[in-house]
């Protein structure tokens, strides 16, 4: 009862447009700032700059436009803008390619179709250019729904290349789902979102 009371508690905190400006203006000034430690940065440049010292430490990274539950199409357009335009800087950039969204981004709440129109719009544009699109599997009520549009993604065979999904703690139930036909990645990524 608890884990789901903060649950809903720090969801809510999420999305106070107070706590954000905030939390940019403290957790983010300088290098220091708490929330350097899961954002990178607040722009597509520093995040690329970002991304070129991890790789240099010899790791691999992953970008994100940071956002969830967007309440309009308006915004999931936005936000399918907003990757499409990561992908070209991306590749423009030489850094590693692979890319991380939430399907509530792109519209899940508000049009579950044009959430899956925007999903293979980006997916599209970030296949021939060797980018993986990984759908980043956000809390317990998205769980059936995300796999049902990965699946709807890919009915009856192999994912095209650059599609995945991360799934923390259903590893076992989504291998049974889709054994063989993903180059699966299971993470528990530290996320600020």
């Amino acid at each position: 009862m608890l884990g789901a009371f903060s649950k809903a508690f720090f969801h809510t905190l999420s999305q106070s447009g107070t706590l954000k400006r905030l939390a940019s203006r403290y957790g983010m000034s300088g290098s220091g700032g708490f929330a350097r430690r899961f954002i990178a940065s607040e722009t597509l440049h520093e995040a690329i700059d970002a991304a070129r010292v991890v790789e240099a430490r010899g790791l691999a990274q992953t970008l994100d436009y940071l956002g969830e539950s967007v309440s309009t199409l308006d915004e999931a357009d936005a936000a399918t803008r907003e990757y499409l335009t990561m992908i070209d800087a991306i590749v423009a950039a030489g850094i590693g390619r692979n890319i991380s969204l939430k399907l509530t981004q792109l519209g899940l709440d508000v049009d579950e179709a044009q959430c899956l129109a925007h999903l293979r719009t980006i997916v599209s544009a970030a296949a021939p250019r060797e980018c993986f699109v990984r759908i980043d599997m956000e809390n317990s009520p998205y769980v059936d729904r995300t796999l049902t549009i990965f699946e709807t993604f890919t009915p009856g065979r192999p994912l095209p290349p650059g599609l995945e999904v991360l799934i923390p703690q259903l590893k076992e139930q989504f291998e049974q789902r889709h054994a063989g036909t993903s180059r699966n990645t299971h993470c528990a990524a530290a996320r600020a979102t």
